[in-house]
């Protein structure tokens, strides 16, 4: 693309680099693992190496390399870059070496070369004989283009979270030419009757820095991009704008080269292209496509929402014309000779079926009969060719209610052939204890029982999946049971999705849609060879009730054989998406004889099975410990606040620059008169369900602000943070209870932060803002907690009186050692000082994380490292030691 240089490597060129070692002298296995991994490091040769390797390293000759051991060319190369000991990296790696069995796999390494650090996985195979490591074969494979790809498709997405229809086009052409350095990109759509032709395009001009919006119609199939119609990606390296044929459009644009993806549907139905074009040969056509390939989801998923729109309004608009426009069927049947009322039941029907008939009838009726014409229904009697009707049972209903009909549904054949059922009404004519006439009004409902049977069905199956839900499924459980004893033996399976979320996140709902559509077809082989009932309880979750189970190893099987079948890889357009899952089972009677204690069960098992990263599990009493304990908690807690059980922990937090005091967070804890101490974490949950959520947050915070207080009479100058849920962002009282607190204890608002997790959030975007402002105007600091586990979008924390973000400790704790965690940081840092907020580090436990995190501009931090949560008592005792600690006073 455009500014591209001569010497760039293509993208997309995955290289694997080979080097050989060989010992001078073999090595005894059996020696001690760290003996061992010091004799290879230094005294294994470099042998032999591929071209490739020496190119990757900027070196033209690699042989150059032969005969170094492997400590010296990774002194030579800095293998070890950014650790103060290569060397012992090396050692500890080859000590991992020997410790698995002169295997070791997918390790990363790192070098700079060609002014650019490169990272590879090595993949380290050593050659034993005769109990001797004779040669050690090392395999880097070059990962850098997926990194590039990753940081590529990170950038483009950053803006378009929150963008739809042209303003998704608008920001992805324009971050498509910025991030991808290309003169041009374009979005184009095509008309939805398959003709080829573009009339809806967006194409933004990097060189004027400017977007274009238009609707030029031009057709695609005779002209260089026809290969788009046919789902392929089009390449062109040089005089593309001498190639489009009939686009004068794209012609005026005197582009060089282009590469153009097709945009298509979850039926694989052509919906656009996505192209970007510059004045240069491209270079790395597989990143740019498999980048473009990407954003073409997101394209096609904002394409079909729009139609979807379109025609669910114009649907709506045919169903009210048509209720509109609708009238009752009417007609007069008269009985010729008129009909002896006294006649027995089974006579009248003989003599009403020969001798009645239609003498008037309205258009709307012949339309609900589907007659050609009003003559082609006067005349006829109700019984013959005209339409087919249950009409014995009918006409016995109708004398036996005295001649009068309400509301009767008669289910009919029409003449057309069409089924139909209409509301019937009649009334009649007696005269002298004759039958004479008889006046009927008819209401076409056929799509109201159509409606009433579909909902029916829908009210027993899931809309999406067309499988029976919660309802049905509960319904046959209990049914089943109902008719079982004790020597019968069912077993229920809970089957729950893994990375279901990361799918719709990544992809879009319409893409996790189409995933769980998939899910019945998947299950049908196996379940279908059994008697089972396959449900979707909701969400990502599954049911399945095996009936006349047998013994457990047929359960155990099918779970086996269900969970192969999810875990193969679903075809969703050009990606090949792979989930797991869990499977709990409960078995009838030994665990359960109702449905809720079998559900019950089952979800238990299903979340061992979680935990223990297991296909499934079979539920085991002896694993269940907490139900009696968590309903006692529950119960508890509602006397905590009153019986003064509850206390505050306090943990540090900390200037990163020079380790100095700033304030603490406030952390509960609950001391049980029974089970002793308790931690957050096993009472939290549990009163986040019910309403005592409340009282316990508003003790956390009266009792902060006092402490402020008693520290404020200190002249200790500290901040103290607090926690609060999602309810209390819901509760209209709680501004006002927070300023009533800092008002009776004279407390400045600056002193007190309140954090919110992300997740907290973006359960009530609206809500949270307006209470979050109510908040900072007490100038009480704000902050978000475990920032990067939710899916906040930028746009909304802009709009937001936030002050910090707190980095979750899962990024933290792992930056050293995983480069993408640290990239998270890293940019995490930057987006918040561009904000203007302070950042925290949560989870430090490692003093090398403090001088990285002061590197990349952090500004607070807290863990353990510094200080664990303490009591008020040990804090007390705490601050003027670690105060000696930072300033050289004590050791």
């Amino acid at each position: 693309m455009a500014g591209a240089t001569s010497n760039q490597l293509p993208y997309g060129e995955t290289l694997t680099l080979v080097s050989v070692y060989e010992m001078e002298c073999p090595l005894d296995i059996n020696m001690e693992a760290s003996v061992q991994a010091e004799a290879i490091v230094s005294q294994a040769v470099l042998t032999d190496v591929n071209a490739v390797t020496g190119e990757r390293m900027g070196y033209e000759n690699p042989e150059q390399f032969h005969g170094f051991t492997m400590e010296q060319i990774a002194v030579q190369l800095d293998f070890g870059k950014g650790l103060p000991d290569p060397r012992k990296n090396l050692v500890e790696r080859m000590e991992r070496f020997v410790i698995n069995g002169y295997s070791l796999e997918n390790t990363v390494t790192s070098w700079p070369s060609l002014d650019e650090e490169m990272v590879f996985k090595t993949t380290y195979h050593g050659l034993v004989k005769n109990g001797k490591l004779c040669k050690i074969l090392s395999l880097h494979r070059d990962e850098n283009d997926r990194r590039i790809q990753d940081r590529l498709v990170s950038e483009i997405a950053q803006d378009l979270a929150t963008s739809t229809e042209d303003d998704l086009f608008v920001n992805l052409t324009k971050k498509l030419s910025k991030t991808l350095n290309a003169s041009y990109s374009t979005v184009a759509e095509l008309r939805p009757n398959d003709d080829g032709q573009i009339y809806k395009w967006t194409l933004y001009d990097n060189l004027q820095n400017e977007c274009r919006v238009g609707s030029e119609t031009f057709s695609i199939l005779d002209s260089v991009l026809h290969k788009v119609s046919q789902g392929e990606t089009v390449v062109i390296g040089r005089g593309a704008a001498d190639l489009f044929v009939g686009i004068d459009l794209l012609k005026r644009l005197n582009v060089q080269s282009l590469i153009a993806v097709p945009v298509l549907g979850l039926k694989g139905k052509l919906l656009g292209l996505l192209m970007l074009m510059g004045d240069e040969q491209v270079l790395g056509v597989e990143l740019v496509r498999s980048v473009l390939t990407i954003f073409s989801i997101r394209v096609a998923a904002e394409i079909e929402r729009t139609r979807a729109e379109t025609e669910r309004q114009a649907n709506a608009l045919q169903q009210q014309a048509f209720i509109e426009n609708s009238n009752s069927g009417m007609c007069v049947i008269t009985c010729d000779p008129p009909m002896p009322i006294s006649l027995s039941v089974p006579k009248q029907v003989m003599w009403l079926s020969e001798n009645a008939q239609f003498s008037e009838c309205n258009n709307a009726l012949v339309d609900q009969l589907g007659s050609e014409s009003r003559e082609a229904i006067i005349g006829h009697t109700l019984v013959g060719d005209t339409v087919q009707f249950d009409y014995a049972t009918h006409i016995r209903q109708f004398i036996g209610d005295a001649y009068f009909a309400q509301d009767y549904e008669i289910q009919l054949v029409s003449v057309e052939g069409e089924l139909k059922w209409l509301s019937v009404n009649l009334s009649s004519e007696i005269v002298d204890g004759y039958l004479v006439k008889v006046f009927g009004v008819l209401s076409d409902i056929s799509e109201r029982v159509r409606y009433s049977r579909e909902m029916e069905h829908r009210a027993n199956h899931d809309g999406l999946t067309g499988l029976p839900n919660r309802s049905y499924f509960v319904e046959q459980v209990e049914t089943l049971l109902e008719r079982s004893n004790d020597s019968s033996k069912h077993a229920l399976l809970l089957l729950d999705l893994d990375g279901f979320k990361e799918v719709n996140d990544t992809l879009g709902h319409e893409t996790g849609d189409f995933l769980l559509q998939q899910i019945g077809p998947r299950a049908h082989d196996v379940l279908s060879k059994a008697k089972t009932t396959f449900a979707r309880l909701g969400g990502d979750e599954f049911a399945v009730l095996f009936e006349d189970c047998g013994d457990v190893t047929s359960v155990e099987a099918m779970a086996a054989e269900l969970m192969a079948e999810i875990r193969s890889p679903f075809s969703i357009k050009e990606l090949e998406l792979v989930v797991g899952g869990s499977v709990g089972i409960a078995i009838y009677p030994q665990h359960g004889n109702t449905v809720s204690s079998l559900m019950r069960c089952a979800d238990i098992a299903m979340y061992q099975a979680k935990q223990f990263s297991e296909d499934y599990k079979i539920y085991n009493s002896d694993s269940d410990h907490y139900t009696l304990r968590r309903l006692s908690l529950m119960m508890d807690i509602r006397q905590a606040v009153t019986n003064d059980e509850l206390r505050l922990f306090y943990q540090p937090i900390v200037n990163i620059e020079d380790q100095s005091v700033i304030g603490f967070e406030a952390l509960i804890r609950w001391y049980h008169p029974e089970m002793g101490l308790l931690s957050p974490g096993e009472f939290i949950p549990l009163i986040e369900l019910t309403d005592t959520i409340m009282p316990v947050t508003w003790w956390v915070v009266e009792t902060a602000v006092k402490q402020l207080a008693e520290w404020q009479a200190m002249n200790w100058d500290y901040r103290l943070s607090v926690n609060v849920s999602t309810r209390n962002l819901v509760d209209n009282g709680f501004v006002s209870f927070i300023e009533n607190c800092l008002q009776s204890y004279g407390v400045d608002g600056h002193l007190l932060e309140i954090e919110i997790t992300e997740s907290t959030l973006m359960s009530d975007p609206e809500k949270a803002r307006t209470v979050l402002q109510s908040i900072a105007e007490l100038g009480v600091l704000i902050s978000i907690d475990d920032y990067g586990t939710g899916y906040s979008s930028l746009a909304y924390l802009k709009s937001l009186p936030i002050d910090t973000l707190k980095i979750d400790r899962t990024f933290i704790s792992q930056m050293l050692v995983d480069s993408q965690d640290e990239i998270i940081v890293k940019s995490t840092i930057q987006l918040a000082h561009n904000l203007g907020l302070n950042v925290t580090a949560e989870g430090i436990e490692d003093v090398t994380l403090i001088g990285r995190l002061s590197e990349l501009g952090c500004d607070k931090g807290q863990g353990f490292f510094f200080c664990k949560p303490l009591p008020l008592e040990d804090l007390v005792e705490w601050i003027p030691l670690h105060q000696q600690r930072i300033t050289g006073g004590g050791s």
